[in-house]
Parts: structure tokens; C-alpha cells; sequence
């Protein structure tokens, strides 16, 4: 009772430090005698000091293993959905990394949770999140040695494996899900999710997904190791199997904004360069065919690319029997390169954010709507609140407001951070509004 009541004093009410202390102590994978754990508890100076408690879960891994749990929290941390126990051994494997990682998730059950059924490994709480980025390696700053956290080592390490997976024999090839007919959409085949779930493994289906977040975040020693798996993917028929699994998917836009990542991350040779950007201008042109049907990356997409692309050429002499387009090609890619799709109706403006990271749409459709000026990915809902065709929208010199003005003869002013509206309607007068803006400093609407 008397020990309860210290470990209580010592949480200072704050459950997760009593719930992870808990654990500690019924860890029967430690080596470590439990009274020697609940004595560095309770020694613990500031109550209720979370990052102490994770430093003593920590310290018990033995020194032999602390690298390795070091670079497999890095992993874990660095990932950008769960991980199956599986896929951390085949990355351990891949990188050299010495160590059981089954062994290093269960010492480290205080802080490491395993899906019993999916084999997941998750953190348990956020707060063991933030201690790791605290502890994160970086550049040019003297540290502890202690503070062996490597995000960017460990964004290489997960660039590398995705590439093992996507290059494997088990990775991308064409027509990967044995698709029967090239005439359907993805919507249309009969039984995809069981097709993709046959010939696209998880691990695949993660490297599709964020290969191109993870080398945008390894650090420089990483990139030139990896440049010839790089240049593999971007400059042959693979590029166009890796498609294949981000249709079937639903990948495809997010591997856009990774390919606009990783040109901001990072240079490369000029003709590596050159066709990352090239490979983002087809999927942004192509969005919808390739988002819709896997086939039409090779029936419609590849022979109404530009005539001088890469893309065309190679992809003509690959796929002879596809669509030839004769006439009326473009040469290179030029103008608008996607088209932004939301609005039922005619739209009726458009405008950029101050900033010029938003659009802001106005549609007969009776809404406005706000657009990533990136992506081109819509920004939340459609404002609703007009019972007309809204005819013109603006935003405030400061872009927290907009105003829009519609054929019911009213204008509305709206939050544009979050899409609410501001007050009651204005107007009233009787005739309808075709344009509307804010004076220079914000203070007053200005209507037509």
C-alpha cells in the first residue's frame, strides 16, 4: 500500500506516467528486477516528469541492442502509416540492421503497442512521440550522445526498402492485378479489391504510396545511394506499373504532391530532373484516367501525351498495338496542365489567396468553393448560403475573409480559414450582384 501511494505521489495525477509506470513493472520481458524498477521510479525528482519515465524504459534496453532500438524507433516514427512487425524485420533485414525486432517491440511494450491480429506496431501515446522528435538528430547542432533519433537516416533507410519492394520480383509489373479487359473502369472489375489484395502486397502497396515523401526527407548521403534505384523507377516501363497500383489504389493525387515534394526537396542530374518533372505533368493532365481506369494509362493516356515526351516515345515502342494519334498532338506540355473539378455548373469567378497558396471559385451551382492552389485538391465543403447563382467572390487584402455576391441580390461574408459565415446577409436591394471586392484596407465591400 505504501509503495502504491509513492507511485501515485509521483504521478501527480497525470494517468499516462501511472499507466506506463504500470506497465513497466508488469513487464515480464525484462531482465531488470522490479524493485530495482519501482526504486529509479519513485527516485524520479520532478513528479509527474513523463520524458524521465521514458528515459528509464529506455536505459533498460541492454547497451548491445540500444543502436538498434534506436534506428527501429527512428523507423517506426518516420513512417507514415503502421507497420507490421513483419515489414520491420524485412527493413531491418534490407538495411543491415542487426537484432530481433519482434524481441525489441515486446521489451518495449510500456511504450510499443502490437495489433494482436494485424501484427501492427503502433506507439501508445503521443507523449512518447514528442519525446522522440525532441530527441531527433540535427544538423549542425551539438547533442547529447544520448539523443540518437535520426529522422533523416531513417527516412533513407525507408526510401531504400520501398525500393527493394517496388523493384522485387514480388513488386511492380504490368498489368499487375490481372485485369481481363482493358474496356472497365476500376469501378466497373468484377472483385478488385480481391485482385488487389492477391497480387499487391502491403508492403508494395506502402512503397507506391510514400517512397517519394521518404526520399524527400533523407538526408544527402542517402540520395546519392539511392539514385540509381531512382533513376530505374523514373526512366523505364516501371513508372507506368507504379500508376498501375496507385489507380487501383486511389494513389494517384498523392503521388503527385510527392513528386512536387520531392523536386522542392531535392536537385538531381538535370535529365533525372527532367523526368520526375515530366512523370508529374502526365499524372496531373492524365488525373482523371488514370485515377479512374488502370488500363488507360497505356490505351489513352500514353498516346495523348505531348509528341516529344518521354513518356510517348518510349511508350509507342513498348505498346505497338495501342491508339495512334496522327494529328493535332501537342509537342510539350504548356498551359494549364489540371483541371480543377468540383462545381456542378458554370463558374462564374476565380481569384487567388493574397498568399497565392488558395483559389477561390464562385458557381451558378449556388456555392463557392476553395481550392489548394497546389494540388488543385478542393479545401474542405462548399460554402453554402445563397439561394442564386453566386456570380463573384473576393478575398480580404489580409485573406481572412471573404465576400461573395449572387444573383438573389445578397453578399455574404465568410471566415476563410474555416468556412463559416460571417453575420447576416447584406444587400437587399433588389437587383443582382455581379462583382464585389474589398477596399485596400480591408474596411469596406465594394459591390456591382
Amino acid at each position: 500500500q505504501e509503495k502504491r501511494h509513492k507511485l501515485v505521489e509521483k504521478a501527480n495525477g497525470l494517468f499516462i506516467w501511472a499507466s506506463t509506470a504500470c506497465r513497466i513493472l508488469k513487464d515480464e520481458t525484462s531482465l531488470i528486477d522490479p524493485e530495482n524498477t519501482y526504486d529509479r521510479l519513485v527516485s524520479i525528482d520532478q513528479p509527474g516528469a513523463i520524458d524521465d519515465v521514458y528515459n528509464l524504459i529506455l536505459d533498460r534496453t541492454a547497451q548491445e541492442y540500444r543502436a538498434v532500438m534506436y534506428q527501429m524507433l527512428a523507423m517506426i516514427l518516420a513512417a507514415f502509416e503502421p507497420l507490421t512487425v513483419f515489414d520491420l524485420e524485412d527493413w531491418a533485414k534490407h538495411v543491415k540492421v542487426a537484432g530481433s525486432v519482434e524481441l525489441l517491440v515486446q521489451n518495449l511494450g510500456s511504450v510499443l503497442k502490437k495489433d494482436p491480429v494485424t501484427s501492427l506496431v503502433q506507439f501508445r501515446h503521443p507523449t512518447f512521440v514528442e519525446y522522440l522528435r525532441r530527441r531527433d538528430v540535427k544538423p549542425n547542432v551539438t547533442i547529447s550522445k544520448e539523443l540518437l533519433i535520426d529522422s533523416s537516416n531513417a527516412h533513407g533507410q525507408a526510401a531504400s526498402w520501398c525500393f527493394k519492394c517496388l523493384l522485387s520480383p514480388e513488386g511492380l509489373k504490368f498489368n499487375i492485378c490481372r485485369i481481363e479487359s482493358s474496356f472497365y473502369l476500376n469501378k466497373q472489375i468484377k472483385n478488385l479489391e480481391a485482385k488487389i489484395s492477391k497480387h499487391i502486397s502491403r508492403r508494395l502497396r506502402y512503397a507506391s504510396s510514400h517512397w517519394l515523401f521518404h526520399l524527400a526527407e533523407a538526408d544527402d548521403g542517402w540520395r546519392q545511394k539511392l539514385e540509381v534505384e531512382l533513376k530505374r523507377i523514373v526512366g523505364s516501363q516501371y513508372v507506368l506499373y507504379w500508376m498501375e497500383v496507385l489507380s487501383v489504389t486511389g494513389g494517384v493525387q498523392r503521388a503527385i504532391d510527392g513528386l512536387r515534394t520531392l523536386m522542392r526537396h531535392r536537385s538531381f542530374e538535370q535529365n533525372t530532373s527532367g523526368r520526375i518533372t515530366e512523370i508529374q505533368r502526365f499524372m496531373m493532365a492524365s488525373l482523371v484516367p488514370l485515377s479512374e481506369s488502370a488500363p488507360h494509362i497505356y490505351i489513352s493516356a500514353l498516346p495523348f501525351s505531348p509528341s516529344l515526351s518521354y513518356l510517348h516515345i518510349e511508350g509507342a515502342k513498348e505498346y505497338p498495338r495501342t491508339l495512334k494519334v496522327t494529328q493535332g498532338l501537342e509537342e510539350t506540355y504548356h498551359g494549364l496542365p489540371q483541371a480543377l473539378r468540383g462545381h456542378r455548373i458554370h463558374v462564374n469567378s476565380v481569384c487567388f489567396s493574397p498568399d497565392g497558396l488558395q483559389i477561390l471559385s464562385s458557381s451558378s451551382d449556388q456555392t463557392i468553393q476553395l481550392w489548394d492552389a497546389e494540388t488543385g485538391q478542393p479545401l474542405g465543403e462548399p460554402l453554402q448560403g445563397h439561394y442564386s447563382f453566386v456570380m463573384s467572390a473576393a478575398f480580404s487584402p489580409d485573406g481572412s475573409r471573404i465576400v461573395s455576391g449572387a444573383e438573389d441580390s445578397t453578399m455574404r461574408l465568410w471566415d476563410a480559414r474555416t468556412g463559416r459565415p460571417l453575420g447576416r446577409p447584406l444587400g437587399f436591394r433588389g437587383s443582382l450582384i455581379q462583382s464585389v471586392a474589398f477596399s485596400p484596407d480591408g474596411s469596406r465591400i465594394v459591390d456591382r
